[in-house]
């Protein structure tokens, strides 16, 4: 093999390698787990009558289940005598670097997925 062909084999190499490396996506992923904590008070006394804590299963940011309880629970709970009060708690956010491929796997575990080629 003459050194020109050797040249242009790694040439070609590299630039397979290249190609083939820009064709490869990085993924951010990245969810919170959190809690709402509602409080119901009796508006004339201004006391506590309730305290109902529901947690997210998945993400708390997407969790419709969580927002749908919620919801339904201000519908029971608010009335013109009493008043609801909602506070978020956000105990654990975790966040994971990930291939395309991968990242497929955490979306249905409840991540946020931004991905970029």
């Amino acid at each position: 093999m003459s050194k020109l062909s050797f040249i242009l084999l790694i040439i070609i190499s590299v630039l397979f390698l290249i190609l083939l490396y820009s064709c490869g996506c990085d993924c951010h992923c990245e969810r919170n787990l959190g809690c709402k904590i509602l409080t119901v008070k009796e508006n004339s006394k201004d006391s506590v009558i309730l305290t109902k804590i529901y947690c997210s299963q998945i993400n708390f940011d997407t969790d419709t289940v969580l927002r749908d309880s919620v919801s339904k629970f201000f519908q029971l709970y608010k009335t013109d005598s009493t008043s609801v009060t909602s506070r978020d708690s956000i105990y654990k956010y975790e966040s994971k670097e990930t291939g395309c491929k991968e990242a497929y796997e955490l979306e249905k575990e409840g991540f946020r997925i931004s991905c970029a080629k």
